[in-house]
């Protein structure tokens, strides 16, 4: 526990324009006052001083109020011009913020517990895998990391996903495991050897992970194991669920559907199995929202294919309260769509991430350009319809703070 008074000083680099700019931050706590400053002492704008402070705290809860103090360096070059972009900047940090911490609380509030549960996570380190991490732990959970090698931050347990070697005491006892390892599929050309490790990195590690767990003396009482959208294959306009039994057709199909069996043989231990059905998750910190911006922001942006195929799609704070839902909720088993309730087409987004930025879109990609140049990714991931509404996760009484594209990328987006 931080002592009263005590100074923190924190260094992290920052990436500006393609170079890396170091920033220090120091930070002051004062318990007896109630104040945390936090200003920068070395960086892009050294001259920012934040101050948090709690004037008020009763049982339940306190009323916590922010101060921002700034000073432009060399304030003649272009000052207001620089200044009206920073602010815009700040008011977009200090929204997003407290939107997301209003998000938590709201969950926080919908599934009250006395003890938290003791949690471990594999994919810890990936994009829904840090988020979700962070809320648990700030919900009181005592969450635990599956790691290949100690990175020294936080609880973790090492294995070898090769192999399936691990302490197994160290894994016993866990309450739920969350299983969202798998390398990226959009990362390279699916080449026969990136399928062959795409597959590794899901099927045969849960395979591994699933006999580790149901040979413990105490399996988990829930297994919450990845899955993709991708399993219902390309559905054109019809509107899929999880009702649907059986995979559609491709490659992407066929590895969600042995994904989600190679989980399931846990569940004859008496373990809850959950297989999230993940959409495109957008997300400012990576994935294909990090990447479409990238081209939106300076008019490069355009259709894919002829525009009508639909993307399912999901903001990730959703995604990450989603899974806390399924966590929290010991009536739901099986398939979960995660995905809002507003799937849109390739064409309507391409427009409104163009809008949003206020730019034009360029020249439409063929389908056969697309095939080109993306190969089979593009024809399964780019080209590929599928239109999924979360019918079973509605259903079960999820309600989804970003439901609309627009929303959400005013949400996501600075």
């Amino acid at each position: 526990m931080l002592h009263d008074s005590r100074r923190q000083r924190l260094q992290i680099f920052l990436s500006v324009w393609g170079m890396w700019r170091k920033c220090i931050f120091r930070y002051r706590i004062s318990e007896k006052e109630g104040k945390i400053s936090i200003y920068i002492e070395k960086g892009l704008f050294p001259n920012v001083k934040i101050q948090l402070t709690m004037p008020h705290c009763d049982n339940q809860g306190c009323e916590v109020k922010e101060k921002m103090e700034y000073e432009l360096w060399a304030s003649w070059f272009f000052g207001r011009l620089r200044e009206k972009k920073f602010i815009k900047r700040a008011n977009y940090f200090f929204r997003h913020k407290h939107g997301v911490i209003d998000y938590d609380l709201e969950l926080l509030q919908k599934f009250p517990f006395t003890n938290g549960l003791k949690i471990l996570v594999a994919g810890s380190n990936g994009l829904i895998g840090s988020e979700l991490v962070e809320l648990l732990k700030f919900f009181g959970h005592d969450v635990h990391k599956l790691v290949r090698k100690k990175s020294g931050y936080g609880r973790e347990i090492i294995w070898d996903p090769e192999t399936g070697e691990v302490d197994r005491s160290g894994i016993e006892g866990f309450d739920v495991v969350v299983n969202l390892a798998g390398r990226g599929l959009g990362d390279k050309r699916w080449t026969k050897q990136e399928k062959a490790r795409l597959k590794s990195s899901r099927v045969q590690l849960t395979e591994r992970l699933v006999h580790v767990l149901g040979g413990l003396e105490n399996p988990p009482k829930t297994l919450i194991n990845a899955s993709a959208i991708g399993f219902y294959g390309d559905s054109g306009d019809k509107i899929v669920d999880e009702s649907i039994e059986f995979c559609g057709r491709g490659f992407l199909a066929n590895l969600a559907s042995e994904w989600e069996v190679a989980s399931q043989w846990i569940a004859s231990r008496g373990t809850r199995v959950v297989n999230p059905r993940f959409s495109m998750v957008l997300s400012p910190a990576g994935g294909a929202l990090r990447k479409m911006t990238a081209f939106y922001k300076k008019g490069f942006g355009s259709i894919l294919g002829r525009g009508g195929q639909y993307v399912s799609w999901v903001a990730i704070d959703d995604a990450v309260a989603a899974l806390y839902h399924l966590i929290m909720t010991p009536s739901i088993s099986g398939p979960v769509d995660i995905a809002s309730p507003h799937p849109t087409t390739n064409s309507e987004m391409s427009h409104k991430i163009a809008h949003f930025f206020k730019k034009g879109l360029g020249p439409a990609l063929t389908p056969g350009v697309v095939r080109l140049i993306f190969g089979q990714l593009g024809e399964e991931v780019l080209l590929s319809s599928i239109r999924s509404e979360s019918k079973k996760l509605r259903e079960s009484g999820f309600n989804f703070r970003y439901p609309s594209l627009e929303v959400a990328l005013k949400h996501l987006l600075p």
